[in-house]
C-alpha cells in the first residue's frame, strides 16, 4: 500500500504535466499571448496607432494643420492682412484723409473765426481811441500780414484822417510793405500825395526827403537836381530837405560847387531866419570853395536875414574868426 501510495505519487508528475502543461498554455503561451502578442497588439501597434500614428496625426500633422498653417494663415497672413494692410488703410490712408484735409478744413474755420474776432477787437479800439498811434499801427499790420491790401489801403486813410500830424508812422509802415513787394508804382503814387500835404508840414517834409533820395538812387543826381529845384521853394521849408541835396552832391566823384551854393542860399534864404547853423555851413563852403569875395557876400547876406541881434552877433564873430585865419 505503501508502495502503491509511492508509486501513486510517483504517478504525479502526470499531474505535475496537466499543471505544467495547461499552466504552461495558460501561464506562457496563452499568457505570452494575452500579455506579449495581444498586449502588443494592444500596447504597442494600437497604442502605436493611437499614441504614435494617429496622436502624430493628431499632434503633428492637424496640429501643425491647427497650429501652424491655420495659426500662421490666422496669425500671419490674416494677421498682416488686418494689421498691416487694413491698419495701413486704417491708419494711414483714412487717418491721411482723415487729418489731412478734414482736419485742415477743421482748423480753418476756427482760423478765420480768430481773424474775425481780431478784426472786430482792433476796429472797435481805432473807433474807440482814435488818437492811438499804436492802436492803428497794430491794425494796419495785422491787415497787411494777411495780405489783405485793399482792406489795408482803407484802414491808412482812415488813420491818417484821424491822426493827422501824428499819422507819419502809417506812411512809414505803407512805405516799408510796398518796398518789400517791389511795388515802385505804389511807392511814387504814396510819395507823391504825401509830399502835397503841405498842411501836414511834419510829414510831407519828411516824405520829400525820402522821395528825393529814392529819385537819386533809383534815376540818378541830374533826376534828383531837378527835383530839388521844383521843391526847393515850396512851403513847408525844411532845412533836412536842403542837407539831403547837399548830401547827395558830396557823394559825386566831381563836387558840382555852383549847384551847391544854390542848395546853400536855398536853405539860408527860405530858413535862416531863426537858424544859425544854415548860416554857418554856408560861411565855411564858401571859405573852402569859394573866394573872398563870395564869402563876404555870403556875411553880409546873414546879417540881412537873421532876425535876431544875438544871432547877427554871433555869425559876426564867426566871420572874423574865418578871415582871420587867411
Amino acid at each position: 500500500m505503501q508502495v502503491d501510495v509511492g508509486s501513486n505519487q510517483t504517478h504525479a508528475p502526470p499531474v505535475n504535466q496537466d499543471d505544467s502543461s495547461p499552466q504552461t498554455s495558460v501561464d506562457s503561451s496563452p499568457q505570452t499571448s494575452a500579455d506579449s502578442s495581444p498586449q502588443t497588439s494592444v500596447d504597442s501597434s494600437p497604442q502605436t496607432s493611437a499614441d504614435s500614428s494617429p496622436q502624430t496625426s493628431a499632434d503633428s500633422s492637424p496640429q501643425t494643420s491647427v497650429d501652424s498653417s491655420p495659426q500662421t494663415s490666422a496669425d500671419s497672413s490674416p494677421q498682416t492682412s488686418a494689421d498691416s494692410s487694413p491698419q495701413t488703410s486704417a491708419d494711414s490712408s483714412p487717418q491721411t484723409s482723415a487729418d489731412s484735409s478734414p482736419h485742415t478744413s477743421a482748423d480753418s474755420a476756427p482760423q478765420d473765426d480768430s481773424k474775425n474776432s481780431l478784426r472786430t477787437v482792433l476796429q472797435e479800439a481805432t473807433e474807440s481811441v482814435r488818437s492811438s498811434v499804436e492802436l492803428w499801427e497794430m491794425r494796419l499790420r495785422i491787415h497787411l500780414l494777411w495780405g489783405e491790401e485793399e482792406t489795408a489801403e482803407a484802414i491808412f486813410d482812415q488813420a491818417i484822417k484821424a491822426l493827422k500830424r501824428d499819422a507819419l508812422p502809417m506812411w512809414a509802415i505803407m512805405l516799408i510793405y510796398w518796398n518789400a513787394k517791389n511795388r515802385n508804382s505804389k511807392i511814387v503814387k504814396l510819395l507823391r500825395r504825401g509830399s502835397r500835404m503841405t498842411f501836414r508840414p511834419l510829414i510831407c517834409v519828411v516824405l520829400r526827403v525820402i522821395w528825393l533820395d529814392r529819385i537819386a538812387m533809383r534815376q540818378g543826381i541830374g533826376a534828383a537836381r531837378k527835383y530839388f529845384q521844383k521843391m526847393q521853394h515850396q512851403r513847408p521849408f525844411s532845412v533836412a530837405f536842403y542837407h539831403k541835396m547837399l548830401q547827395l552832391e558830396s557823394q559825386e566823384p566831381e563836387l558840382n560847387v555852383r549847384f551847391c551854393r544854390i542848395c546853400h542860399l536855398s536853405a539860408c534864404i527860405n530858413s535862416g531866419g531863426t537858424c544859425f547853423d544854415v548860416w554857418k555851413t554856408f560861411l565855411l563852403f564858401e571859405k573852402q570853395y569859394g573866394t573872398p569875395t563870395t564869402l563876404e557876400k555870403a556875411y553880409q547876406l546873414s546879417i540881412r536875414i537873421l532876425r535876431s541881434t544875438e544871432l547877427r552877433y554871433c555869425i559876426n564873430i564867426f566871420y572874423n574868426q574865418l578871415t582871420s585865419q587867411q
